[in-house]
């Protein structure tokens, strides 16, 4: 089911969501969350390969996560969405995204005004996918139509709640140059 976004400016063509962030849904994101269940992310791509009608994109790429996040969980849980994805949907996926800055975690703001200004500016292009749009940019010098250029791009989140952290990824992505950039939810809360 596709969403709209609150926030005021837009830079996402639309918004995928798999489900309402409750019941199951919410129990098996918080396990492979919270409890560190990364065999989970396959359950969940499959969930979402066969209940969703998601957008033909160049590639896919996850919501990056802090590093100290990283280091306790063990795993970023939409990069292991992203790699069972990637299979099911013959597409690419690469971390084209770093976090950065200090912020509070989304899922701990209140306000939808904190949650809208908590993000601006966290989101950096990563060096390695610079480097990988640029080697591709290259080799398709003097061409108009290009297979291995990338005009849109998949971001995967886990739960949504304003669109804001989907937003401010692509913000960042459109100043790249990538023309259509879709986001994805698992779920959606309030």
């Amino acid at each position: 089911m596709p969403l709209e976004i609150t926030s005021t400016e837009k830079y996402l063509e639309k918004i995928y969501v798999t489900a309402h962030y409750q019941g199951v849904i919410k129990k098996l994101i918080q396990t492979y969350k919270y409890k560190s269940v990364k065999d989970i992310s396959k359950v969940i791509a499959e969930l979402i390969w066969y209940s969703t009608a998601l957008p033909d994109v160049d590639l896919i790429t996850p919501i990056p996560i802090k590093d100290r996040k990283l280091k306790k969980r063990g795993f970023n849980q939409t990069e292991e969405i992203c790699k069972h994805l990637s299979i099911l949907m013959g597409k690419p996926y690469l971390n084209s995204l770093i976090k950065v800055g200090n912020y509070k975690s989304q899922a701990s703001m209140e306000s939808k005004r904190g949650r809208l200004n908590n993000l601006k500016d966290t989101f950096r292009i990563n060096p390695q996918f610079k480097k990988y749009i640029e080697s591709k940019d290259d080799l398709n010098k003097g061409k108009e139509i290009s297979k291995n250029r990338i005009d849109s791009i998949l971001i995967i989140d886990d739960v949504m709640t304003t669109g804001t952290t989907l937003n401010e990824a692509a913000k960042v992505l459109k100043k790249l140059g990538i023309k259509n950039i879709y986001g994805f939810a698992i779920a959606h809360g309030n």
